[in-house]
């Protein structure tokens, strides 16, 4: 099976990688890939959910993260890492502004971020195929994750002492200073999070609780 695939597969051990973006893509797909995954694609992994005809028996692996840290990472990917504040296209704005804009649905200049729910629904829309991830790979539950990616992938040579990600190796995060996650966020902000039409699936689906279950 050689063609060109819309997502990340890997026929050797026959699974798919759903790379949601602000989940450390990257770092996953480099350490899946040292792990002898062998992706038909190179690097930098694509953002794509898609069940491609053909592979309707390989295992789904969906990088997912807690709903409040990916928002942040996003947050200072559009009004920092691009240059269109700069370029006069959007104001900048603070981050109770931009969470609000997602929760309340209002247009925005600035791309805001997709939902795991809205990717799975477009994939669902536009597949001949449809099934739900067989394991969300949280960022936040990393190592916990990847033991349970041991199990399901027992092909892949998951050394589960070199699964670390450090949240300070995100290019992004140099933006951020020394702010934790949690600084950008009230209980109430928290909460109206995680009861939004937008993120609520999100958090069911992977596990998640409205507070932070780790502290970057």
């Amino acid at each position: 099976m050689t063609r060109n695939f819309f997502t990340n597969v890997s026929n050797k051990h026959k699974f798919v990688l759903w790379a949601t973006d602000r989940c450390g893509a990257r770092y996953n797909f480099g350490i899946l890939s040292d792990f002898g995954a062998e992706f038909l694609n190179s690097a930098p992994p694509r953002h794509v959910y898609s069940c491609e005809d053909g592979l309707e028996d390989y295992k789904i692996i969906c990088l997912t993260r807690h709903p409040a840290a990916r928002l942040v990472s996003h947050y200072h990917l559009v009004m920092d890492v691009w240059d269109l504040v700069r370029e006069g296209k959007y104001n900048r704005i603070d981050f109770k502004d931009f969470l609000y804009d997602h929760i309340n649905d209002v247009d925005t200049p600035y791309e805001r971020i997709e939902s795991v729910e809205g990717f799975l629904n477009e994939c669902k829309s536009r597949c001949n195929w449809f099934r739900e991830p067989d394991l969300y790979l949280r960022l936040d539950y990393i190592k916990e994750d990847y033991a349970s990616l041991k199990d399901l992938v027992p092909t892949l040579d998951i050394d589960l002492q070199k699964v670390e990600f450090d949240d300070n190796s995100d290019y992004s995060s140099r933006h951020w200073g020394k702010t934790k996650v949690k600084d950008y966020y009230t209980s109430q902000m928290l909460n109206d999070l995680y009861n939004s039409q937008f993120f609520n699936k999100d958090y069911k689906k992977a596990g998640f609780s409205p507070e932070l279950v780790q502290e970057f």
